[in-house]
């Protein structure tokens, strides 16, 4: 893990291609809390590189997802729940000081959705109106392009 003040880097190696989300988190963390279908199967999978690098950005309070999602594009951070549960795989220790989560992403009806690590809890589901803080969005860096959406 690499930091400059308020921000952490990781670098990760992950399996994405031929994976269901499900299995995904199935594998690797057999203790998760809370799923809900229309989550879980909506879960975007990022793409290209098998290995990236996430950056983490703290967020101090509680937002809605809308903001969130502007945010992740103001600061260039993806949407990759792959990688970043692959971080968690390789460090299990990183959501007990920095719980994380990926950008929240829509599923089908245009929901909210997220996933988050929080100590040795997981859970994926339809988001409430306001996330609270504090804890870390996390998401590899993307080219202007792909925030566009």
């Amino acid at each position: 893990m690499h930091a400059r003040e308020d921000v952490f880097t990781v670098h990760v190696s992950c399996i994405r291609r031929g994976y269901p989300a499900w299995r995904v988190l199935d594998e690797t963390f057999p203790n998760i809390c809370e799923v809900e279908d229309a989550a879980i199967d909506s879960m975007p999978c990022g793409g290209g590189d098998e290995v990236c690098d996430l950056v983490l950005y703290p967020i101090t309070h509680e937002m809605t997802c809308d903001a969130i999602a502007r945010l992740c594009r103001k600061l260039f951070v993806g949407s990759d729940p792959y990688a970043l549960a692959a971080a968690v795989r390789d460090d299990w220790q990183l959501p007990f000081g920095h719980p994380c989560m990926p950008p929240p992403w829509k599923d089908a009806n245009g929901h909210w959705c997220y996933l988050s690590f929080f100590g040795d809890s997981v859970t994926i589901k339809q988001a409430p109106p306001v996330l609270g803080g504090p804890r870390w969005i996390a998401g590899p860096r993307v080219r202007r392009d792909e925030t566009e959406a």
